[in-house]
């Protein structure tokens, strides 16, 4: 798949047996971290440039993309099931939380600032 291609989370497909395995609970033996890793390089990208779109902000799509790579690997997305719909609608919307949580932190620190 082209570089260009594997930028957009629309035009990834999952594969279910590696998300599954690579977030099995209870184990983080070497295959499962090296399954969330390669996973990780495969969305990390697409999931900056949504993040960018959303914020316009380079910084904090900065901010926010490591965040979204921690919870990757923590294990955060083993919840995710092909019966509940497709893993990138799934990240979608943990992007769009993690972006409102952006959003509310800020304006929260400048009501803040603004009262005292």
């Amino acid at each position: 798949m082209s570089d260009s291609l594997e930028k957009r989370l629309s035009k990834i497909t999952t594969n279910w047996d590696e998300l599954r395995a690579a977030h099995e609970p209870d184990t983080f033996d070497r295959q499962a971290a090296t399954l969330r890793c390669e996973l990780l390089q495969r969305y990390s990208s697409c999931a900056h440039r949504y993040i960018l779109g959303a914020t316009k902000n380079p910084d904090a799509a900065e901010d926010l993309t490591q965040e979204f790579a921690l919870r990757f690997v923590r294990g955060d997305f083993r919840n995710a099931n092909p019966q509940q719909g497709r893993f990138r609608d799934y990240l979608k919307k943990s992007l769009r939380n993690l972006i409102t949580d952006f959003f509310r932190a800020r304006s929260s620190k400048e009501d803040a600032e603004l009262a005292a």
